[in-house]
């Protein structure tokens, strides 16, 4: 009884609307995809035609998984 007193008083929850991002939020993450996208075509277009230069520190394979990282974030 106390736990149930306790949630109905202090306890929430959320619906699926509630989870529904709006349409300028949707909008921003589709943009946001959609240069992050590029960013990796880009890298492994520059691995393809042997462009990419090594990090120092990095072999070749290191730094393009680095640099593919690095455009996820």
């Amino acid at each position: 009884m106390v736990v149930n007193f306790w949630l109905f008083h202090n306890g929430f929850s959320i619906g699926i609307g509630d989870t529904i991002a709006g349409p300028k939020v949707m909008s921003y993450i589709t943009q946001r995809i959609r240069e992050k996208k590029q960013q990796i075509v880009e890298i492994i277009d520059d691995a393809y035609h042997d462009q990419l230069k090594p990090i120092p520190g990095m072999t070749i394979r290191e730094s393009f998984e680095s640099k593919v990282r690095v455009a996820e974030d």
